[in-house]
């Protein structure tokens, strides 16, 4: 059962997804970005020169966004200095997209991007679940948690509160959880690859006086 489940949800979200190339036209992808520490990118439609660099996006049916910063350490735990996923949304299977350009970017800036330590959402945990068991193009690294249960040190401990619980119900271990990894894109490329066909564009920070 728990094997047909599987086949079912890589199914589902394998006919889906979304790629850079089924974009409509008139939308594109803003990216901002801050000091090292935080980073979103939203699905946007209208001419680039609209958007300011605190304008909420929401374009209906074709939308989405995710946000991703550095581990709190002090709350979280030094987690291999990961990022980590602190909003997301999507729709009309735009998100294992976004996704892909959070992890790629959390790989260079970091070095690799978990789940939120608080709470993941329905429509995430598949996300998770499939580079978990599907994705042989990311590498998969198991964190520790809090009472470093793996007696080797600090630096991988990481808050595993969020994986309690199961999407199916099913009792498990944690750390069999796909929230319990890091995860580490093996090559990068992809957020070039969007600016290069025109479907990403940097929106700046105004500069205050």
């Amino acid at each position: 059962m728990k094997h047909l489940r599987q086949c079912i949800r890589q199914i589902l979200l394998t006919e889906a997804a979304k790629t850079y190339h089924d974009i409509p036209d008139k939308y594109w992808i803003g990216m901002r970005e801050s000091n090292g520490e935080w980073a979103r990118w939203d699905i946007m439609k209208g001419p680039k020169t609209h958007f300011a660099w605190d304008k909420v996006i929401d374009t209906g049916p074709v939308r989405g966004y995710i946000e991703i910063g550095r581990v709190f350490k002090n709350r979280y735990g030094n987690c291999l200095d990961a990022w980590m996923v602190k909003g997301s949304r999507a729709g009309e299977g735009f998100g294992p997209m976004l996704y892909d350009l959070a992890v790629e970017y959390a790989t260079v800036a970091g070095s690799g991007l978990i789940s939120d330590r608080g709470t993941v959402s329905n429509e995430a945990r598949p996300v998770w679940e499939f580079y978990l068991e599907n994705r042989n193009d990311v590498e998969k690294v198991q964190l520790d948690n809090l009472f470093d249960s793996f007696n080797n040190g600090p630096e991988d401990d990481c808050d595993q509160g969020v994986t309690s619980y199961d999407r199916s119900g099913e009792t498990k271990p944690w750390n069999e959880s796909a929230l319990s990894k890091m995860y580490i894109a093996k090559s990068s490329g992809k957020i070039r690859e969007l600016e290069s066909i025109g479907k990403l564009a940097k929106i700046s920070k105004p500069k205050y006086r």
